[in-house]
């Protein structure tokens, strides 16, 4: 009977999971700045290029953060613009869920990664890969201030731990978009 020690199972699981989290912190973080309006179908920019491949050198677990000091009205509009695309399935990209209709969070997606150039791009549009935010494909969008930040953790740390990281930012912050962790 699967149900017979599930609560003492799931207990234990959870509580060694914890356990391995103890004292874990990013060896160091990194954000950068740029404009929506500076994400243009085919023209990669340069700075966020070279920014990442910077970073990608020095591991392989990322945890990053995509948000804005935009107002609740140009979140607002963020959304819609994301939502034109997706419906109107303007790429041959898979986008992400969009939890939050009204943009009245300030964090639009979180995730983590072993390849994060490679994510990021997927995210800014330029290359193809599992759901994303696609922004170079986004009509219409506001010209809004956007900052990128990624944690970088040892390559020692469990992907299973990883994601335990990943999953409480989500559910704690509540992005407009991707999932919210999986609880």
């Amino acid at each position: 009977m699967p149900f017979k020690n599930l609560a003492q199972q799931t207990h234990d699981s959870l509580t060694r999971r914890a356990v391995a989290l103890t004292g874990v912190k990013p060896l160091e973080v990194h954000a950068i700045k740029f404009r929506t309006g500076g994400i243009e179908l085919g023209a990669e920019p340069a700075a966020i290029a070279d920014r990442l491949r910077h970073w990608t050198k020095l591991s392989r677990r990322w945890i990053y953060v995509f948000d804005t000091t935009a107002t609740q009205a140009e979140r607002k509009a963020l959304v819609e613009s994301f939502s034109k695309a997706r419906d109107g399935k303007t790429a041959k990209f898979r986008y992400a869920r969009l939890n939050d209709i009204r943009g009245e969070s300030s964090t639009l997606y979180i995730g983590s990664s072993e390849s994060l150039r490679t994510r990021i791009r997927n995210h800014l549009g330029y290359a193809v890969g599992p759901s994303s935010l696609n922004m170079a494909y986004w009509v219409d969008a506001p010209d809004i201030e956007m900052r990128l930040q990624a944690a970088r953790y040892p390559d020692s740390l469990s992907k299973e731990a990883l994601c335990d990281l990943e999953d409480w930012l989500s559910v704690s912050l509540s992005p407009v978009f991707g999932k919210r962790g999986s609880v």
